[in-house]
């Protein structure tokens, strides 16, 4: 039950404040902007469509690859590693796909820049709140001297 909670609560958290950024901004609802582009206003539209999904995969993945992850790690930091190098190949891959060639190379390195940032974001944030989250259940179960 604590390890659903742990997966559940993380993503929930964060996943609500982007969801309320994304409806109080009007710029994602412009269709005509550059969807094939990785920017903050296509970000939102793609978003603020798929986002049953998106939560589906992030529960998924803090469940089934976080949560083993955290409760294995004796150093809570080292989980940050294979994050931060799945992100950044995420970032890539995503931003290689999507790239216009006639576009030029710095459009391709915003584009990663972009989303590695925004992954990096998210996970720092889901990180903090598990370590926070660990912190709290810690002192709950401590005996009384």
């Amino acid at each position: 039950m604590r390890s659903l909670l742990k997966a559940f609560l993380p993503t929930f958290i964060l996943f609500s404040i982007f969801a309320r950024i994304t409806a109080v901004d009007d710029l994602h609802r412009n269709l005509h902007d550059g969807l094939t582009q990785i920017t903050l206003p296509g970000l939102m539209l793609y978003f603020s469509y798929l986002a049953p999904l998106l939560y589906a995969i992030l529960f998924l993945t803090q469940l089934l690859i976080i949560m083993p992850m955290w409760n294995r790690a004796n150093n809570k930091i080292k989980v940050a590693i294979p994050v931060s190098i799945a992100s950044l190949l995420l970032s890539l891959g995503i931003s290689y796909i999507i790239w216009n060639s006639a576009s030029g190379i710095n459009d391709l390195f915003s584009s990663i820049i972009t989303l590695f940032l925004l992954q990096m974001v998210y996970w720092v944030l889901n990180l903090f709140i598990l370590f926070l989250m660990d912190k709290v259940t810690y002192l709950k179960h401590q005996p009384h001297i």
